[in-house]
């Protein structure tokens, strides 16, 4: 092959593998990969606040509950054990397409977190390509493996689909995955790496989360959103984090620190997610701050969000029927919202609620009364806070 055909030929088959790469992409790629961001891509009005880190954001952080109490606009671009690299890689794709005015990072992943190739394509393959893209590919996978990155990766098990996850019957979730499970069995374990006292590679990546952040006008947020298995063992590294980032002028969220989480009611599994009730602590947590610390708009009465006051309808609709599907008192107390719900309890005089039923109990006092009657009975009538509508008697 002569010189001249040589320069035309290679460029064109590299122009070709990677035409290739981008078609065969778009056609294995799984159902629930556009789901999950399928509300973010659509949008067609701008994002307050973006939320990235682990499962323990995407369990814990609920933007539909933030438009309701501040009119605030959010996604939980969170997923299933991301390590921060690529949770700085997810910010820098998403921002192109909605610039946020926050962008709050939890730091779960500081002590490592091992990439799952299907949960990362489920939380990549739907952002569209483009040179940071790719350039994302080289940086998380190397030059020599930067094709793992499309959707036609054999890593990627496409047709396995025991590992799609939950495909939500809606996306009024706005991005989260609440899990409605208690457990009670709590244990205080440890996390199996030592903070060595330096710069990790995790904590480069948050670097350059903040500094990416602060060189296009988003201001950066950081997380430390409480757990119980292995929460002391990461306080040194985000202490040493948090410190570097104070400097910065970057808001440290301690929340862990703040004691609103019980751990005795708000753990959802031996993974130590945090179940709604824990999700709706931390969400109001971190709502109340932005909107105590900085100028926020409230979007509620702005006809340009319509579509946001009718998503918000649906949200309400799953949390009635979730509530509505439970059989068991302590689950029902678990998916009760008193932003939305009141009710009122009968039950025998001498009934002994359990320690943890307690708990709940004391937490809705304002929103559930409990009355003590002479009849055998223990009944649950749960109404809607707006209509005073009865949305389900129970009778357990």
């Amino acid at each position: 092959m002569n010189k001249k055909l040589r320069a035309i030929f290679f460029p064109f088959c590299l122009i070709m593998i990677f035409f290739s790469c981008l078609f065969f992409s778009e056609k294995m790629r799984r159902p629930d990969e556009d789901y999950k961001l399928r509300p973010f891509l659509e949008s067609q009005t701008e994002f307050d606040i973006l939320f990235f880190g682990t499962s323990h954001v995407l369990t814990s952080i609920f933007p539909m509950r933030l438009w309701n109490d501040y009119g605030i606009t959010s996604y939980n671009l969170s997923a299933h054990g991301c390590p921060i690299q690529l949770s700085y890689w997810i910010l820098r794709n998403t921002a192109r397409i909605h610039k946020p005015k926050f962008a709050v990072l939890d730091v779960f992943a500081l002590a490592g977190c091992q990439l799952d190739m299907n949960q990362y394509h489920r939380a990549y393959d739907a952002i569209p390509m483009s040179a940071t893209k790719l350039e994302s590919f080289i940086d998380i996978f190397g030059a020599k493996d930067f094709l793992k990155g499309f959707s036609f990766s054999m890593n990627h098990n496409f047709w396995d689909k025991s590992s799609y996850g939950t495909l939500y019957e809606t996306t009024a979730e706005m991005g989260a995955e609440p899990i409605y499970l208690i457990r009670f069995n709590h244990s205080f374990g440890t996390i199996s790496r030592e903070f060595p006292g330096h710069d990790t590679a995790e904590i480069i990546y948050v670097q350059k989360f903040i500094d990416f952040c602060m060189k296009n006008n988003i201001i950066p947020i950081l997380t430390f959103i409480p757990f119980d298995v292995g929460q002391d063992s990461l306080k040194p590294w985000a202490e040493y984090l948090f410190g570097k980032a104070r400097k910065m002028g970057v808001p440290c969220l301690e929340i862990e620190k703040s004691g609103i989480v019980d751990f005795e009611i708000d753990m959802a599994d031996a993974d130590s997610h945090l179940n709604p009730n824990g999700g709706r602590k931390v969400t109001d947590y971190i709502g109340k701050f932005i909107a105590e610390n900085y100028e926020t708009t409230n979007h509620k009465a702005d006809e340009n969000y319509s579509a946001w006051r009718d998503t918000y309808e649906n949200y309400k609709n799953i949390l009635r029927s979730r509530l509505k599907s439970q059989k068991d008192f302590k689950m029902v107390l678990l998916s009760f919202d008193k932003s939305l719900f009141s009710g009122k309890i009968k039950v025998k005089e001498g009934h002994n609620f359990s320690a943890a039923e307690k708990k709940f109990l004391d937490e809705l006092k304002d929103s559930v009364s409990v009355d003590y009657v002479d009849e055998d009975i223990f009944s649950f009538e749960i109404f809607d806070k707006e209509s005073h509508s009865l949305i389900k008697k129970f009778d357990f």
